[in-house]
């Protein structure tokens, strides 16, 4: 499809069609890689940005040697 609609830009002074074409298929295939691998590290970061740490909400009492004393007695 690519090809039909550029198809005034090929200039056979400049090389055969079929190198133009693989050309266009080449850059395509890059600009997907590069599309892919950006859609990616987007996700890495909003991923290391929402992630919260699993915490436990029960908070334990202080463990000082005063309040151990007056628990054992």
């Amino acid at each position: 499809m690519e090809a039909w609609q550029h198809a005034s830009r090929f200039d056979p002074a400049k090389g055969k069609a079929l190198s133009w074409l693989l050309t266009m298929a080449h850059r395509r295939a890059i600009d997907r890689v590069r599309a892919s691998q950006s859609s990616r590290d987007r996700d890495l970061a909003v991923g290391v940005r929402d992630f919260e740490a699993s915490r436990d909400d029960v908070e334990e009492p202080s463990r000082s040697p005063s309040n151990i004393n007056e628990s054992l007695q």
